[in-house]
């Protein structure tokens, strides 16, 4: 899945997979959602690795505020 967002006044194309949330259940306690990055893009070019760990977090927190809002 690709999605673009806007990243400290930077628009970036991310690359990656979409886990949707699981409805709990009387034997089963669900889930939540997940968007784990394979690729962060601006323009032509992955920028992945300049990122730290808490970039990361944050981004993956955006897109899923994106996807399900």
């Amino acid at each position: 899945m690709e999605v673009q967002i806007t990243y400290k006044e930077v628009e970036i194309v991310v690359e990656g997979t979409y886990t949707p949330p699981e409805e709990r259940t009387d034997t089963y306690p669900g889930a939540s959602s997940d968007f784990d990055i394979n690729s962060v893009f601006v323009e032509d070019v992955d920028i992945y690795n300049l990122f730290s760990v808490d970039d990361l977090e944050r981004i993956e927190e955006l897109i899923l505020e994106e996807i399900e809002n």
